[in-house]
């Protein structure tokens, strides 16, 4: 897995976790760690969430309707006191055969001008 913060490509290397809590609930957990390639800071990533899926998963273009609120912790390794905490309430479905929808608005919870106010990210993910 890799991401861009600030136009620079960082390889990020992940650990994701989830369980299954019952009607439909579910836990998320991911730890990683940002390797940017352009002399930015490298950070240590924690994120998790908690999510209900409340449609079937034949119920396609709307099948595995979750809902998700996470939380993000990025601390960076660069000896500044520079912490990035936010919180992204979410959506995910299932559109048809492996494909799916991802949305989310990630909203800075410290100091934003150091960041971004908001980001918004959609994805279409293709399963196998």
């Amino acid at each position: 897995m890799g991401s861009f913060l600030r136009g620079v490509f960082s390889p990020q290397p992940q650990l994701n976790m989830f369980t299954d809590l019952g009607s439909g609930f579910s836990l998320r957990g991911r730890v990683a760690y940002d390797f940017p390639d352009s002399g930015l800071a490298e950070s240590f990533i924690l994120n998790g969430a908690i999510g209900q899926t409340v449609t079937d998963h034949s119920n396609t273009p709307f099948g595995d309707l979750t809902w998700y609120v996470a939380g993000t912790w990025r601390e960076f390794q660069d000896g500044t006191d520079t912490t990035f905490v936010s919180i992204t309430p979410g959506m995910r479905m299932h559109l048809s055969g492996n494909l799916f929808l991802l949305a989310g608005i990630e909203i800075p919870l410290r100091d934003s001008s150091q960041f971004f106010n908001e980001a918004f990210t959609v994805q279409l993910v293709k399963g196998f």
